[in-house]
């Protein structure tokens, strides 16, 4: 908070907020917190200090921005938007790479908490702003009937998304979709996401190129009991 307190006396926008990104990069390094897929967890382990950190990190970001900033490199545009209605003209996208939240339902606001309230997107009372970053929140249990119904909302959600993604491609533009398979209990387990995904894509016009297996993780039910093996793929189109 003493250096927080410091960084928003910063008067310039983009100083502020570059020192703010250093500053939540470090105190997670300087943490006893860790990630496990959709929840945190504490483990104690020796960590520098945290203002030691914070200038490591801080004077890191500044030689790698003063180094991009002397090269020549492609415009680049950030836009916040739904990429079931993408803010783009029909036939203008070359490629398209994306990792869409995977079906097992993580909640992101969560996962990212600490950071949301280092940056001041939580109140000092702890509520979270409204936002659940994973696909699948409408009620579309038709879409896949014999899947259960938030699966079902997910593919139609990655149906519309894929629509979108050939109106805006033009002809023989590349996608590449890293997805991730999903546990549910029988007699839906496990859903094959990457396959299923491929199969939509087929239906809409796309060209499945191929289909990379990444890794492979354990299925688990109630996060101890191990239940078989789900796979992470990249599944490659083509329009």
């Amino acid at each position: 908070m003493f250096l927080k307190r410091i960084i928003n006396r910063y008067t310039i926008t983009e100083a502020r907020e570059f020192m703010l990104l250093a500053l939540i990069n470090a105190a997670m390094k300087c943490s006893w917190v860790w990630k496990d897929g959709g929840v945190l967890k504490v483990k104690q382990r020796p960590v520098a200090p945290l203002k030691k950190m914070f200038f490591r990190v801080a004077n890191k970001m500044i030689r790698e921005a003063e180094n991009y900033n002397n090269r020549s490199l492609a415009n680049s545009e950030v836009r916040a938007a739904d990429a079931r209605e993408i803010p783009l003209l029909d036939s203008s996208v070359d490629c398209i790479i994306t990792s869409p939240p995977y079906l097992n339902q993580i909640d992101y606001t969560k996962v990212y908490a600490i950071e949301n309230w280092i940056a001041g997107d939580v109140d000092e009372a702890g509520f979270e702003p409204p936002l659940r970053s994973f696909l699948g929140l409408g009620k579309t249990e038709d879409f896949m009937p014999y899947l259960p119904p938030q699966a079902s909302a997910y593919f139609k959600d990655m149906d519309v998304f894929l629509k979108e993604a050939y109106r805006v491609c033009k002809n023989g533009a590349r996608i590449a979709i890293v997805i991730g398979n999903a546990y549910f209990p029988p007699p839906y387990s496990p859903v094959e996401c990457d396959m299923l995904v491929s199969g939509l894509a087929k239906n809409i016009g796309f060209t499945i190129d191929n289909i990379f297996v990444l890794n492979e993780r354990a299925a688990l039910r109630n996060r101890t009991e191990k239940v078989g093996t789900l796979r992470e793929s990249i599944v490659i189109l083509t329009k």
